[in-house]
């Protein structure tokens, strides 16, 4: 079907205490890692 897929637990995405939000530093490594999968 052609759908892509970009493997998010790989890039060591920081987590806050409740385990299920972003840290800042999180955001940051999640938006890093999908400017660099969607630019390949």
């Amino acid at each position: 079907m052609g759908i892509s897929f970009a493997e998010a637990e790989k890039w060591n995405v920081p987590l806050a205490f409740d385990g299920i939000h972003f840290t800042e530093a999180g955001h940051r490594a999640f938006a890093e890692g999908l400017y660099t999968y969607l630019t390949k």
